[in-house]
């Protein structure tokens, strides 16, 4: 196997790009146990990634993307939220085309009470460092200015920006997008 690694800005940990079959074991990496195809690598302090076939999976999907430092950081993020690379470039689709929420999950989600907190937020997110402090920041201050909780919030905004209501951490996710992409979905309302 082809490994390559890239030093994370700011992290203590490599990114190890590895060429693996479609399926990936990652309850076993999970564990840090050594499965013998991988070896020496050992979770969390090393993260395995499946970059490209990952971005093979969104080609085959008419999805435009290379397995670059982006989508490394994308697959490190979603990483446990597939079994196989298939399951993960569904997550990942998200950030390389638009979505459509369900219209149950819209409704569920995107309420009357939370829309002042959608555009407090997309106001704020047009002004802030588009890291995800600068993002956790704006997200912070907008719970505060509307009176809402971080699910109430948090929800809504992964419906519209992620067209699913359950994602992982929201600055995270937003972060890996571009400032104007959010914004754009965020209009959506």
């Amino acid at each position: 196997h082809h490994h390559r690694r890239h030093q994370q800005a700011g992290a203590e940990h490599h990114v190890v790009v590895l060429v693996v079959t479609t399926r990936v074991v990652w309850k076993v990496v999970k564990r840090g146990a050594d499965d013998g195809l991988i070896p020496g690598v050992r979770a969390p302090h090393q993260v395995i990634q499946v970059g490209r076939e990952a971005a093979a999976q969104l080609q085959q999907r008419g999805l435009a993307s290379s397995a670059d430092e982006r989508l490394a950081r994308m697959c490190s993020l979603f990483k446990d939220r597939g079994a196989t690379t298939s399951e993960l470039a569904d997550w990942l689709s998200m950030y390389f085309a638009d979505v459509e929420p369900a219209a149950g999950d819209r409704d569920a989600h995107v309420t009357a009470p939370v829309l002042p907190g959608i555009a407090d937020l997309r106001e704020r997110l047009a002004n802030v460092e588009w890291s995800r402090a600068g993002i956790a920041a704006g997200i912070k201050e907008s719970l505060a200015a509307c009176g809402l909780k971080m699910p109430q919030l948090a929800h809504a905004v992964r419906v519209l920006v992620c067209g699913r209501p359950q994602a992982p951490s929201l600055d995270a996710v937003l972060a890996l997008f571009s400032q104007n992409e959010v914004l754009n979905r965020l209009r959506s309302v």
